[in-house]
């Protein structure tokens, strides 16, 4: 459900820069808007898009069946505000109600529903001119991106399911 005062985006990376922190880059046509998420939910957003069996249902998948078995869906995904450096979102379900949620959470849920994601015409704008920090400049190192932290992640799913199988065999 598109709104007039929002830009279609969508998810260009996953990131992990030097200092081991995790940014997702959202892009539209004419800018890009990153947004500092933790590890845990990285990495429900790499296995999202690089397609990385977990081998059991996540607090994301368990909230996606809630809202399919309430008889709703996931109509699209939106970032729509911004206060004191802090993005808010919401998930927009098929009757038009708004949930607030975490960016973060939120754009698993559009990964896992293939949904719109948009971000309020405003919070873009209040983006384009913000000063440099640490972070920005941390971000400017990042080289790591969702295809080299999937990896990391299935290696971590195989010697985890390798370390169960070993304390099976006692």
């Amino acid at each position: 459900m598109p709104t007039t005062d929002a830009v279609p985006v969508r998810i260009r990376d996953v990131l992990r820069t030097p200092a081991r922190r995790h940014v997702v880059v959202l892009a539209s046509e004419d800018a890009e808007l990153p947004i500092w998420i933790g590890t845990p939910e990285a990495e429900a957003l790499v296995a999202g898009l690089q397609g990385v069996e977990l081998p059991r249902p996540s607090a994301h998948a368990l909230a996606l069946a809630l809202v399919r078995a309430s008889g709703r869906s996931v109509s699209a995904v939106r970032v729509c505000r911004l206060h004191e450096a802090v993005f808010y979102a919401e998930v927009i379900l098929d009757d038009g109600s708004a949930v607030d949620a975490r960016p973060s959470d939120a754009l698993v849920l559009a990964v896992a529903t293939g949904c719109p994601i948009e971000v309020a015409r405003d919070v873009l704008e209040g983006t384009r001119d913000a000063p440099p920090d640490e972070y920005a400049a941390d971000l400017a190192r990042a080289t790591e991106g969702g295809a080299e932290l999937a990896a990391e992640l299935r290696a971590q799913l195989d010697a985890g399911a390798e370390e169960i199988a070993r304390l099976r065999k006692r």
